[in-house]
């Protein structure tokens, strides 16, 4: 669970601060509802689920409608049969001590779809006497709150008098994993009810309970002045987006102001905050296909797309059998750049329609595509038309995927990094 609501001029939830967090939610699911489609697809989902230092966690509750599986010894988790939206499909990852994991990702329909969760550890807690309020300081500094006397209430929205636990982390923009530690894909809803694509300059989790563990929230009325770092070369006013977790997408909240080395704002409810500039001239739909060289598809592969000056990291996505994945409002102006694991593959690509093929020419050095063929049976019956995974039961990182043919026949390609050239690998 995570802070807050801005203070706005000009919007329903500012103008009317006596709102509970039910209304402001319930208002933001009616607009949200006007410009989501409500397609579905029924396909085949399996996902990691690491730490901040890429170890793989089990025991993790991974969430996708009414569904729900629990991640192996390795981290892994299976949906042979998932639900999700057709544009913006959620999925969400908790474990005790550490913060809720939320993910939105566009499923490829009739493929393989695989996704990344990074879950943070749950910060040192931080007791606060709700009757006196009081400033806080977590993650060295990147994330600040300052909670007035008497702002705190319970689940029901009454004043809450007791100890409260106060625990929060900054989500950095520009760490390695950033796009699958962040809640939704950086696609948000404007004031004006338009679908933007957005650009990241931080966010802020941060949760309340009491001493049992029970969730509070701000006090009706209240606010909790939350500032977090300005970095990189950031306008004088930033807007402010908080997550809602039914459609998996950010909704814009008011603005923070700077002021030196650091941003603003007021909040008033729970979410997951974020400051972000809008991408108004992003292009809504675009399909990439990866191919090697010599034309074969890069599938199972994990893909960072940054922006072509390699400045933000915007998605974190897997390719799927077929070598291919989706972006939705993706900065065209920007430029994409596609950055595989292994060193050296990254290529710029310019968006110049809805499909685009990158061909990585630059597999060089220790980089190679292999490629595995065969047919699957059980007592010479054919698995037709049928998802499958190939793993190495000894390396988490190897997981091959695919779909056979009306056969059972299947092809799959993979990169491997680091391997010798000449050497044949089984």
């Amino acid at each position: 669970m995570t802070l807050f609501d801005q203070c706005k001029k000009d919007t329903d939830e500012q103008k009317d601060p006596e709102k509970t967090v039910s209304e402001i939610v319930a208002e933001q699911n009616k607009r949200l509802e006007k410009v989501v489609k409500t397609a579905t697809t029924t396909t085949f989902l399996q996902g990691n689920v690491l730490d901040e230092n890429g170890i793989p966690l089990s025991g993790v509750i991974v969430k996708v409608a009414d569904k729900t599986k629990t991640t192996d010894s390795k981290g892994y988790f299976v949906f042979e049969e998932a639900v999700l939206n057709k544009e913006f499909a959620v999925v969400k990852a908790e474990k005790a001590g550490y913060m809720k994991g939320l993910r939105t990702f566009t499923p490829r329909v009739g493929a393989m779809n695989k996704i990344e969760f990074v879950l943070q550890k749950n910060g040192t807690a931080q007791s606060l006497d709700a009757n006196k309020g009081g400033e806080f300081v977590f993650d060295n500094g990147k994330v600040k709150l300052n909670f007035p006397a008497a702002s705190i209430a319970d689940v029901d929205g009454k004043a809450y008098s007791g100890t409260v636990k106060v625990n929060a982390r900054y989500i950095d923009p520009v760490s390695n994993g950033f796009a699958s530690a962040m809640p939704g894909n950086l696609v948000g809803l404007t004031d004006a009810n338009n679908l933007v694509g957005m650009i990241s300059y931080g966010m802020a989790n941060v949760e309340l309970t009491d001493n049992s563990g029970n969730p509070l929230q701000i006090l009706i009325g209240k606010t909790v002045k939350v500032i977090m770092p300005a970095i990189k070369d950031v306008p004088a006013d930033m807007p402010v987006w908080h997550f809602n977790e039914t459609y998996g997408l950010w909704v814009e909240a008011g603005k923070a102001t700077k002021s030196g080395a650091e941003y603003s704002f007021e909040a008033n409810h729970f979410s997951t905050w974020n400051l972000d500039t809008k991408v108004e001239d992003a292009v809504e739909k675009v399909n990439i296909s990866l191919k090697s060289s010599t034309n074969l598809s890069i599938s199972n592969q994990k893909v960072n797309i940054y922006t072509s000056d390699f400045v933000n990291l915007l998605r974190t996505v897997y390719t799927d059998d077929k070598g291919q994945f989706t972006l939705l409002y993706f900065p065209k102006s920007l430029g994409l750049r596609v950055v595989l694991e292994c060193q050296n593959l990254d290529k710029t690509v310019n968006i110049t329609s809805e499909n685009v093929t990158v061909t990585l020419n630059n597999l060089i050095g220790s980089a190679k595509v292999y490629q595995i063929k065969g047919i699957i049976k059980d007592c010479k019956i054919n698995y037709t038309n049928s998802f499958f995974i190939l793993k190495d039961l000894s390396e988490s990182k190897i997981s091959l995927s695919g779909k056979t043919n009306t056969s059972g026949e299947f092809e799959t390609n993979f990169i491997l990094c680091d391997v010798n050239q000449s050497t044949k690998y089984q």
